[in-house]
This record gives C-alpha cells, structure tokens and sequence, in this order.
C-alpha cells in the first residue's frame, strides 16, 4: 500500500511539475542555403538541413538538397537530396553510420543517373548526374558531389 501510495503522490507531482514521465522532446532543425550559378541560365539551390539531438543523444542527422531551377522562372526541376547519420563522439572523433539519396523530377525533361550515396569514416558523399533532353537530345548535364562531413563535437559541415 505504501510502495502505491508513493507512485500516486510521485505521478502527481510530475503532473503539478508540468512534465509527463513521457514527454518526447523534440528535436531542432537549423537549416540554411545557398546558390551555384549554372550554365545557360540555370541555378541550384543548395538547402542544408540539420537536425540537432537532445541532450541525450550522441547522434545528428543532416541533409544536403541541391534544387536545379531556371533563372527566368522560380520552378523547380529536378533535386537530389542526401541525407546522413553520425554518431559522435566516437573514439575521439565523429562517425558517419548511414548516408541515402533521394531524386525529385517535376519536369519530364530533366532525369538523374550515376545517383549513388556513401560514407566513411565522418563523411557521406552523394554524387549524381542530371540531363536535361529536348527531342532526345541531351542539352545540359549537371555532374555533382555532395559531401556532409560531421566532427567529434557534432558540428556538420
């Protein structure tokens, strides 16, 4: 009865405190990005996404998403997009542990190849080609490399 007692007076406390003993804290996400010019008016957008671990984590998930647009118009294209996780710190240092691509093609002209993601040791790389054809001719090619590096302390670059 008294081991009861105690869970009950426990749980309103918690209850009076505000905290749930099953609250989730939610992660925050800083984000920023910026612009490569292309040739013969096109641009990407780079978007960098980083979710950053509550206090008890010791992981970080980022992600890189180049958007190809024209110069005449705000339309997106095509994007590739990776995404990563690293555990740090990890013996001293950070660890990348996953590292996936996604493609997005909203105009039929446009199309990926040569799309891979991989890490090691604390980077992932993404890499991938995109093709612009026009009656079956290939009018642009755009061939990137995208690489998220993480340190010991969880700073992603």
């Amino acid at each position: 009865m008294k081991k009861q007692m105690k869970s009950i007076i426990f749980a309103l406390i918690l209850l009076l405190a505000g905290l749930h003993p099953y609250t989730n804290v939610q992660a925050q996400t800083t984000s920023y990005s910026y612009i490569e010019q292309l040739s013969d008016g096109y641009y990407a957008t780079v978007y960098v996404e980083i979710q950053n671990p509550n206090a008890r984590s010791s992981t970080k998930t980022a992600s890189k998403t180049y958007e190809i647009s024209s110069t005449s118009s705000s339309e997106i294209f095509a994007s590739y997009k990776l995404t990563a996780s690293f555990s740090y710190p990890y013996n001293n240092t950070a660890k990348c542990i996953s590292a996936t691509y996604s493609t997005s093609v909203n105009d039929s002209s446009w199309s990926f190849s040569n799309c891979s993601a991989t890490y090691s040791g604390n980077k992932a790389i993404g890499s991938f080609t995109a093709k612009r054809k026009i009656l079956g001719i290939t009018t642009n090619t755009i061939e990137k490399t995208l690489t998220i590096t993480c340190d010991k302390n969880g700073t992603i670059s």
